[in-house]
Parts: C-alpha cells; sequence; structure tokens
C-alpha cells in the first residue's frame, strides 16, 4: 500500500465503486497528505545542504563583497547580506528542522493509522 519503496507513508488503494461514496474524500485527502509529507521529506535534505553550504561559505562571500568596489553601497551591501545570513542561521534552518521533525511525526501517524485500519479490516473480514 506505500506509494514507492521506502516511503513513509501508505496510500489507501480503493475502488469506488466498493466504498460508501462519502469516504471518498477521506480516502483522496488521506493519499494527498501522505504524497505531501513524503514531498517534504524527500526534499528538506537538499534545501538544507544547499543553505548549509551558504552559511559554510559565509567569510568568501563577505569578502566578495568588500572585494566588489561597490562605493559608498558597499556598507549597505555588507549589513544586507549579513543580515540575510542571519535570517538564514536564526530562521530559516530552524524552520526547516522543525517542519521535518513534524513531518516526520505525520507520517508515524500516518503509519498507525494505515496498520490500526489493516487491523479494523482483518477482523472484519474474519
Amino acid at each position: 500500500m506505500h506509494p514507492r519503496p521506502g516511503s513513509l507513508c501508505p496510500q489507501i488503494n480503493y475502488d469506488g465503486r466498493e466504498v460508501p461514496y462519502q469516504a471518498i474524500p477521506a480516502f483522496i485527502s488521506y493519499n494527498t497528505v501522505g504524497r505531501y509529507i513524503n514531498e517534504l521529506l524527500d526534499k528538506s535534505p537538499s534545501v538544507t545542504h544547499s543553505l548549509q553550504l551558504v552559511l559554510d561559505d559565509e567569510r568568501r562571500l563577505e569578502r566578495d563583497i568588500l572585494v566588489a568596489s561597490l562605493g559608498h553601497e558597499g556598507p549597505e551591501a555588507m549589513r544586507n547580506f549579513r543580515g540575510n545570513i542571519e535570517v538564514l542561521r536564526q530562521t530559516v534552518m530552524p524552520a526547516i528542522e522543525e517542519l521535518e521533525r513534524r513531518s516526520r511525526a505525520v507520517a508515524a501517524e500516518l503509519l498507525t493509522f494505515e496498520k490500526l485500519r489493516g487491523l479494523s479490516t482483518a477482523s472484519v473480514d474474519a
């Protein structure tokens, strides 16, 4: 029932002719959430890595601004650069980590739901 191997979020496979019409929107929403969680978890490492590259390159980028001969705009450019780096460090990186943590928690809840749903289906079939 997983959309692809290694996926954290199961998908509910159903035949629209065999389930109550009222249940279909819930199944669609459940599968959509699972797909979005998978996408977030797939992309968060590359986003984190890209941002970390910028933060690791901070000194070189700062030096590039200093030698760019920006004249009277140089101090403002440096302030903007330092402000942006601080936003990345203090806001964006923690936000991505929190988003990943919460996404993993939701994925675990969806997996638990799927296991429970499987158990209740098995007990009804028995």
